[in-house]
């Protein structure tokens, strides 16, 4: 896979398990519920930065820097 060690590969999929689970939590809202609330509007925030987040961390760890 990549050259990271195990405790920063599982560190870094804690952001992945974390885009996966909002967006599961976008699509139950628009979908499951048929409706748009604030919550929504907060989890697709949330997916933003944790994908922003977690693209910078995976360049950090490839030592990519800034």
């Amino acid at each position: 896979m990549w050259n990271i060690i195990s405790k920063k590969l599982t560190f870094v999929s804690f952001y992945y398990f974390s885009v996966v689970f909002l967006a599961a939590c976008i699509y139950y809202d628009i979908y499951g519920g048929g409706t748009v609330s604030g919550f929504t509007y907060g989890y697709v925030l949330a997916l933003g930065y944790y994908i922003l987040r977690a693209r910078k961390r995976i360049r950090e760890e490839k030592g990519g820097g800034d």
